[in-house]
């Protein structure tokens, strides 16, 4: 029985890191925190608008044009 159950969690775990890091639908006008070391960005916290043609928009000082390539990692504040 006890072996049924570590196998249970060994399966499960890759799962829920799955899950985890799921992307979420990011919404116009949601804070959100990129970065792309490429584009000299570094946890630059912007303000989401859209994404067109392969690109990030977001505003912070002014608005920036980002490829998604480029992107590392987005954190994206829930509220």
């Amino acid at each position: 029985m006890r072996s049924v159950v570590c196998l249970s969690v060994l399966l499960l775990a890759p799962l829920s890191d799955a899950l985890a890091q799921a992307p979420m639908a990011l919404e116009p006008g949601q804070r959100v925190r990129i970065t792309a070391p490429e584009m000299g960005l570094n946890k630059q916290v912007a303000k989401f608008e859209a994404l067109e043609g392969g690109h990030l928009i977001a505003v912070a000082d002014s608005t920036v044009s980002v490829p998604v390539a480029s992107v590392t990692r987005i954190d994206a504040y829930a509220g």
